[in-house]
């Protein structure tokens, strides 16, 4: 069943918003906008040249979503460059655009929301994986609930 049409809550706006969208194609615009001009570019983010090749490697290599099995069109860094990440294999991921998307929003702070705790999940996941035991994991996962 459709969802109701409701006003725009920015305030003054007599815009209807339908679907699932939260504003206004007005100020949905508007604000998209303001996060973009805020935001490094690709390459100040780490996803120069040399990333594209890696990427371009990665997905020819492993062509499927880790998640559902669909045609991969992106790789995810499971411990993003950001928090120490690498592009090694063992921190890389295939996903699809939709994965991708809803990992960025949950784990990695995208799209405006706050960082998650699956980065920190991540890093013990790849300390693990790095180390090839699971006495890393136990041990982090034993400190944090202290």
């Amino acid at each position: 069943m459709p969802r109701a049409a409701r006003v725009c809550p920015i305030i003054g706006c007599p815009n209807l918003v339908h679907g699932k969208e939260r504003y206004c194609p007005q100020h949905l615009h508007e604000r998209q906008q303001a996060v973009d001009n805020n935001r490094p570019s690709a390459s100040q983010r780490g996803y120069d040249a040399e990333w594209q090749q890696i990427r371009d490697a990665y997905l020819e290599a492993h062509p499927w979503c880790v998640t559902c099995g669909r045609k991969a069109t992106e790789v995810d860094h499971k411990v993003p460059i950001r928090d120490g990440g690498t592009n090694d294999d063992e921190n890389l991921r295939s996903l699809c655009k939709r994965h991708h998307s809803q990992h960025t929003a949950r784990d990695g702070g995208g799209f405006g929301n706050p960082r998650g705790r699956g980065v920190e999940n991540a890093k013990l996941a790849y300390s693990r994986d790095r180390a090839g035991s699971k006495e890393n994991v136990c041990t982090g996962l034993a400190s944090r609930l202290k």
